[in-house]
């Protein structure tokens, strides 16, 4: 937001970061997206400065909706898979009440086209904190999706809005691992 007679700059501000946990021994990974701050910011054209104009969390402008991903990086199907995951999150400050959206992807025989299961809004999928098996052994992907995240710490002790997933492996040897997010004003 500008303002042409004083040369001033409102903007909104979103950082986030992301964070990966990779244990090859017990074959477990982890990965989440992280909201850190969420504020506004002023320039102010009279002295050159920039400060923080707002950082309370319930006023926070955009909103994000982040995808975290892990795969099995292999073209064998014996060369390992995801047996269970387990999904935490927080929306809005609190624990999340469900995760908008898991998708699971197998691979029964190469020969096979590649199947993915997805889930919207699913009471099967509303758990948080609690490891949930496959139902067979060729899992190689997972994704977890959440929407409308926003509340972030702001070095003030907020809550923090986040999702992660960890994911428990049998012969795993290498893996990709990732986020995408979408985000827009409110």
């Amino acid at each position: 937001m500008n303002d042409p007679y004083s040369g001033n700059v409102m903007n909104y501000v979103l950082r986030f970061y992301c964070s990966s946990r990779i244990n090859w021994v017990s074959n477990e990974f982890e990965t989440s997206f992280n909201l850190s701050h969420n504020v506004w910011v002023q320039y102010v054209k009279s002295s050159n400065s920039i400060y923080i104009f707002d950082d309370r969390a319930s006023n926070a402008r955009i909103l994000v909706d982040p995808t975290v991903k892990m795969s099995v990086d292999t073209n064998k199907d014996n060369d390992g898979y995801f047996v269970s995951r387990m999904t935490n999150a927080h929306k809005n400050g609190t624990k999340a009440k469900n995760i908008s959206e898991i998708i699971i992807g197998y691979v029964p025989y190469l020969s096979d086209i590649y199947n993915i299961y997805k889930t919207y809004n699913d009471n099967n999928y509303t758990e948080n904190d609690s490891k949930k098996w496959f139902e067979s052994n060729y899992t190689k992907e997972v994704k977890a999706k959440i929407t409308n995240l926003k509340y972030a710490p702001n070095d003030r002790g907020y809550s923090q809005d986040y999702i992660g997933i960890t994911i428990y492996g049998n012969s795993v040897n290498a893996i990709n691992y990732g986020y995408s997010f979408t985000s827009r004003a409110k």
